[in-house]
């Protein structure tokens, strides 16, 4: 039997978001949603997102989006 899976592959970087205590769910859930090439996924706890991407490069990349995303309130 196999194993059903949307996608396997490498990852080199790993950028963790904080929020407000009790958004980070919703927070991880929005930044899937961006549906950003280089976010290859999110894991969220109560306050902490732990975002997987691509490449180093891509997290450079990601972190300046973000940032202007978010009006550079980082």
């Amino acid at each position: 039997d196999s194993v059903a899976s949307r996608g396997l592959g490498d990852v080199y970087k790993r950028q963790v978001v904080k929020t407000y205590a009790g958004m980070a769910q919703a927070a991880a859930a929005a930044i899937d949603g961006m549906g950003w090439s280089d976010i290859v996924g999110s894991i969220a706890g109560d306050d902490t997102i732990l975002v997987v991407i691509r490449s180093s490069e891509r997290a450079v990349d990601f972190i300046a989006r973000f940032k202007e995303t978010l009006g550079n309130d980082l």
